[in-house]
């Protein structure tokens, strides 16, 4: 495999000035009968660092892991591409279509991260039509300029343009941000989407990922108003703070890991998906910070796209919510709100976290297979 050298995790400095400070902060210890305490944390937290410092220069110069097969582009809108993982004709006459929607701020390849672990490829596997949602850049997209045109200008299309040219019953599967989205897209198009997945998605903007964008917004404006678009690195950095520690211990487990397993070269294509993240278009960015995170308007049915209030309590559609239990990105209750709102939803809580029910141990198990099973009793029962 083709060594590289990587810079991540992005951005460094700041990963690191945080995660430091974090664990300077939990360990220290007043008062001198805890003195001998302080050392002994002190010295596991020496090579706690060290361990980590050793996975991180272990990561920057792993070798490239090879990407998944190639897919199909079967149909592109500007920036924004539909990519199929199995030729048509090999598909059965009532296949189901599934239409996996990726957030906007990285990249589509969490859902098709590599061979032997693709959400993409293990429902097509299972006799799918799993078509990937690739947004590509939208700030280099003038019709992805904001949430209003990146679901009606980009995500309705690619929905009515598989509907029309399938002429099957679609399923809509969010990840994320994308699964924001996507509710906006079933209440916009009911007609066009027999059932819809949401994946960690919010909808309750209220938790400490939102009190951090509320804290730091007034850094990311500037750069918003002066360059039109909101870094990716300022998102990171949200990122970062919200779990400082994390880094620290998970590269402190890369170190220990056998770099020829797979278990290390999931962890590479994860964290390089990880920090190739995309800028927000300024208009979609000042949308997530005022109208999600800071007002909160989704949950208190304020949130429009167009002239239309989008209130999931109006949406008949089944629905399959997935509310992971250790989420800390989407917390379970930012989750959990869209179940409550939907009428017909049904709710799906694993154990793990945010980016574990993509790249965790039992993610197949607890969260894919699952899902799929959904899809698989929907369609056959719309069918009959």
């Amino acid at each position: 495999m083709k060594r590289c050298m990587r810079t991540g995790p992005r951005p460094l400095s700041v990963t690191l000035a945080l995660a430091a400070s974090a664990m300077a902060a939990e360990n220290s210890v007043s008062g001198a009968q805890n003195l001998q305490q302080n050392r002994e944390e002190t010295g596991r937290d020496i090579s706690l660092w060290s361990q980590a410092l050793l996975g991180i220069r272990s990561y920057q110069n792993f070798p490239q892991t090879p990407p998944p097969p190639a897919t199909k582009v079967i149909w592109q809108q500007g920036t924004l591409k539909l990519h199929r993982s199995v030729p048509r004709k090999r598909l059965k006459q009532d296949a189901p279509v599934v239409l996996l929607v990726p957030s906007l701020i990285n990249r589509a390849g969490i859902l098709d991260l590599a061979a032997e672990r693709s959400l993409l490829r293990i429902l097509a596997g299972q006799g799918m039509d799993a078509v990937l949602l690739d947004w590509g850049d939208a700030k280099q997209d003038p019709m992805l300029q904001d949430l209003n045109n990146i679901v009606c200008n980009g995500l309705l299309p690619a929905v009515r343009y598989l509907k029309e040219s399938t002429g099957r019953p679609l399923y809509l599967l969010g990840y994320c941000m994308g699964g924001t989205l996507n509710v906006a897209a079933l209440q916009l198009a009911p007609q066009d989407v027999a059932g819809a997945i949401f994946l960690a998605a919010p909808w309750d903007f209220q938790g400490r990922l939102a009190r951090l964008v509320q804290f730091w917004a007034p850094t990311a404006l500037p750069h918003i108003h002066t360059h039109g678009f909101l870094p990716a690195d300022w998102m990171q950095m949200i990122f970062a703070a919200l779990e400082p520690q994390q880094s620290v211990h998970k590269f402190a487990r890369f170190a220990a890991m056998d770099p020829d397993s797979d278990a290390a070269r999931l962890f590479v294509a994860v964290e390089d998906w990880l920090n190739d993240g995309v800028d927000l278009p300024a208009g979609a960015a000042m949308n997530c910070i005022k109208d999600w995170f800071i007002e909160n308007a989704p949950v208190r049915g304020q949130w429009r796209i167009g002239e239309t209030v989008i209130r999931p309590q109006e949406i008949k559609t089944p629905c399959l919510i997935v509310a992971a239990q250790k989420d800390r990105l989407v917390e379970p209750a930012a989750a959990r709100a869209l179940h409550a709102a939907l009428p017909q939803a049904t709710l799906l809580a694993p154990d793990c976290g945010h980016i574990s029910l993509i790249a965790g141990r039992r993610a197949v198990l607890d969260v894919w297979q699952p899902i799929a099973d959904w899809i698989k009793t929907q369609h056959y029962a719309h069918s009959e």
